[in-house]
């Protein structure tokens, strides 16, 4: 069967726009979540009481970590955990109030520094502890682990009586800095990479209409679009990624043997 150019044309036009549409309506989930959580926030923000000898808020990142002797070992996220001090309480606009949680109902956000300065190697003997049992095809366990200073923020959670307790819809959040601080920005870079991702879609496809039909205007239109294909689908999945809440992150690693310094 042979097709007419404006057939073809329309088509190709059509699988762009649908693509672009599947991403922006998976990018505009991801918003609506944000600002879902961030709504439940409001309000609710206050700080983390630590008693004597207490340890506050603690992300435990476990990691698998692999290397095939050349130097270099890779590591490759396991899962995260978010632990909470038994006899925790907090200071929040609406009281003081112990602190509990369900497993996957607390959530500690430490910022990327903060798990930068616990996840990077200080020594080539430290490389070294961790290269032999890395070898292993299993590869070695590797837990780096942030505690939240004492001035981290709470937020969230649901009152029940004199405590206030996290489940898996109504998490407490524990933060370095104010939890909805960060949504915000995340809302932000969702908003400005879908408006790019529009504008940028809506310019191409009217230069393709320039006339005339299959003239020099519309050609250079059809290879924007046709780029735009290609590109348009890996930001999506980076955008998926970047826009992750901070205890979900992927954060993977290498170190460099020869990077580091040789004693500690």
């Amino acid at each position: 069967m042979t097709f007419e150019r404006e057939l073809m044309a329309g088509l190709c036009l059509a699988i762009v726009w649908i693509n672009s549409a599947l991403i922006v309506a998976h990018a505009l989930g991801d918003l609506r979540g944000l600002a879902r959580l961030r709504g439940r926030l409001r309000g609710t923000v206050g700080t983390y009481a630590l008693g004597a000898g207490e340890q506050g808020p603690t992300y435990r990142l476990v990691q698998a970590a692999r290397t095939r002797g050349d130097g270099a070992i890779h590591f490759h996220d396991r899962r995260t955990e978010s632990v909470l001090a038994a006899s925790a309480r907090a200071v929040t606009p609406q009281g003081t109030f112990e602190l509990g949680g369900e497993e996957r109902g607390v959530w500690v956000w430490p910022t990327a520094l903060e798990v930068q300065r616990a996840t990077q190697a200080s020594s080539q003997a430290e490389f070294d502890a961790l290269a032999t049992p890395a070898l292993n095809a299993r590869g070695a366990e590797r837990i780096a682990v942030v505690e939240l200073p004492a001035s981290a923020q709470v937020a969230g959670g649901r009152l029940q009586g004199e405590k206030l307790l996290g489940d898996a819809e109504h998490p407490l959040i524990f933060s370095s800095a104010d939890p909805r601080e960060h949504l915000f920005a995340l809302q932000l870079k969702v908003v400005g990479v879908l408006l790019g991702t529009v504008v940028v879609l809506c310019g191409l496809t009217a230069l393709c209409f320039v006339g005339p039909a299959f003239g020099t205007a519309s050609q250079v239109g059809a290879l924007g679009l046709f780029a735009y294909f290609l590109l348009v689908q890996p930001l999506g999945v980076w955008l998926s990624e970047t826009v992750r809440l901070p205890h979900e992150v992927r954060r993977g690693g290498t170190w460099m043997r020869r990077q580091l310094p040789a004693t500690a």
